[in-house]
């Protein structure tokens, strides 16, 4: 992006539209037909995104596909792992502040009748009367 002289609040500004909660596109029912109602703004397709104009620099027009590669995807899935020979994922739990992740953890193995510490903490239809 650098080398075009574009940056990253110029990608965004080409991409952002003024308001687009407010364009009128949809399906306008009339009569027993149903139109499509699209706008000139809004690209028919992803790969269309590749031709927006981002910037004019020194009368050179620099496309979103010189900059960026736009395309419907995702990456790669890391994070799926076999356990004792079943599919099972692999998520990363990070502490926050003074927490304890292992007793969080060990609150989340005990039944939940264990977890109330005594019958005053109850809400109101678990006492029993």
């Amino acid at each position: 992006m650098h080398q075009y002289g574009v940056s990253a609040n110029d990608v965004i500004n080409a991409l952002s539209l003024p308001e687009p909660d407010h364009d009128p596109v949809g399906t306008q029912k009339i009569g027993t037909y149903e139109y499509t109602v699209n706008l000139n703004d809004s690209p028919a397709a992803i790969d269309a995104f590749n031709s927006l104009p981002v910037k004019t620099v020194n009368g050179t027009v620099v496309y979103m596909r010189d900059v960026a590669y736009v395309h419907d995807g995702s990456p790669p899935q890391i994070n799926a792992v076999h356990v004792n020979g079943a599919s099972a994922v692999l998520l990363t739990v990070m502490k926050a502040g003074a927490s304890s992740t292992l007793r969080h953890h060990q609150r989340r193995q005990e039944p939940a009748a264990f977890r109330i510490a005594d019958a005053s903490q109850q809400p109101e239809a678990d006492r029993g009367g």
